[in-house]
């Protein structure tokens, strides 16, 4: 259904049509895959109601990004051998709080 969908939704073969099918269509599978996804997920998302659609990849794109995020802070406290926690910059440690800039 998924597939028939993102093909109507994003019809023809121009490269940016295609490359929105091709981020979105896997993307979306995945979550389904990962069990992230309510058994109504892809109805929701096909139903053609446009709040009903954004709201359901809104879901879909957010896990995807929180999960990108949990990767690479897995594979830095792996590189570096530390936790998240135990790292910090070394303007911190002290008290000091961070600048946004030197005219703040």
């Amino acid at each position: 259904m998924i597939d028939e969908f993102f093909l109507a939704r994003y019809p023809g073969d121009g490269s940016e049509q295609k490359k929105v099918r091709e981020f979105l269509l896997p993307l979306c599978k995945r979550h389904i895959e990962l069990g992230l996804a309510d058994s109504n997920f892809e109805s929701n998302l096909c139903s053609g109601e446009e709040p009903r659609y954004w709201q359901r990849l809104s879901e879909a794109l957010l896990a995807y990004e929180l999960i990108g995020r949990r990767a690479r802070r897995k594979a830095i406290e792996k590189r570096t051998g530390l936790p998240r926690h135990a790292r910090r910059s070394k303007n911190l440690g002290r008290g000091d709080l961070p600048r946004a800039s030197k005219y703040s």
